[in-house]
């Protein structure tokens, strides 16, 4: 209970047992003031009622034997079933990860982007939401999972957006080389797709390895002089390969968004060679803390080793 007190009087990273999001949920609950507190409450249990049901009938068109469901809320999308977890979550809430993407663009104290790289982009949901709600000009959307890429492809069309508006890319952002790489999938998780290196043993047996083509980020997105980006990536600890491909960003110091897992980063690289990629940058922002604060890039070396030893993982807003 102590340390419980102690976290939420501080924006500090939780004891081990308790996950950020939990923590971040108290914390918010701790400093809000009580009417307000109220208020939210109400609309949390309308909220939550409206996702029972969403989940009940997901539940059921699974039963059913349905492989693809249209959801149809802030946006459309067609989703698969065999997805057990990003594809429920946008049928249900309407989306997965696009509120990351609204906090970052808040703390870059911009309302929208001229263009949005997106990296393991799944099938489209915070590129295409970003455009609907005209909170970027124009995406590019990378996705390596060929199954996946077919239902971006299509969720574009379904929301009426142009090739001119949402470029896509069905291949891996690396370094470029090889020409191909290796590609787990996940039987249930496909947002949980894995490059795994050539020659890696102890493939599980219910994953598909597939090759797929390794493209660098500076060969497909040119940007203007005057554009405004924002680099999001999510690819489960390929993100130095990424951000080797995308030295010309990077020299521009555009912002990226990216998962900071040790377990997963260390299967492609280290800590000392994500810090060299990112030493033209000032600091960043961690977007697990309820109230994420700028921190010197340095900082991040402390809290990579912190979350190792808790064998967590957080998001960061590197600026």
């Amino acid at each position: 209970m102590i340390n419980l007190l102690r976290n939420l009087s501080h924006n500090s990273e939780p004891t081990p047992g308790l996950t950020w999001r939990t923590l971040a949920a108290l914390q918010r609950v701790f400093y809000r003031p009580l009417l307000e507190n109220v208020e939210l409450t109400s609309r949390i249990l309308g909220s939550s009622r409206r996702t029972r049901q969403r989940r009940k009938q997901w539940e059921q068109l699974e039963k059913q034997g349905c492989r693809y469901v249209l959801a149809n809320g802030d946006a459309y999308f067609l989703l698969n079933t065999s997805d057990k977890v990003i594809s429920p979550k946008i049928f249900e809430r309407g989306n997965s990860d696009f509120p990351k993407y609204r906090t970052a663009l808040r703390l870059l104290n911009l309302n929208q982007v001229d263009c949005l790289v997106d990296v393991g982009a799944n099938v489209g949901e915070i590129g295409i939401l970003a455009l609907t709600q005209q909170r970027a000009k124009r995406v590019v959307a990378i996705e390596p999972d060929d199954e996946n890429f077919r239902l971006l492809e299509i969720n574009v069309l379904l929301n009426h957006l142009s090739a001119q508006q949402f470029q896509t890319y069905c291949a891996a952002a690396g370094s470029g080389s090889p020409k191909e790489i290796v590609l787990k999938r996940s039987s249930t998780n496909y947002g949980d797709h894995q490059i795994t290196p050539l020659g890696s043993e102890g493939l599980s047996e219910s994953s598909e390895i597939r090759r797929v083509a390794n493209l660098r980020l500076d060969s497909t997105v040119e940007l203007l002089t005057t554009e405004t980006a924002l680099l999001f990536i999510d690819v489960q600890g390929y993100e130095l390969q990424v951000l080797q491909g995308a030295t010309a960003l990077l020299s521009r110091k555009v912002p990226l968004v990216m998962e900071i897992s040790p377990s997963h980063l260390e299967r492609h690289g280290s800590l000392d060679e994500l810090m060299s990629l990112l030493r033209g940058y000032e600091g960043y922002f961690d977007l697990g803390l309820h109230r994420p604060t700028k921190q010197n890039l340095i900082a991040l070396e402390e809290r990579y080793l912190r979350l190792r030893h808790l064998r967590m993982h957080t998001d960061i807003l590197v600026v």
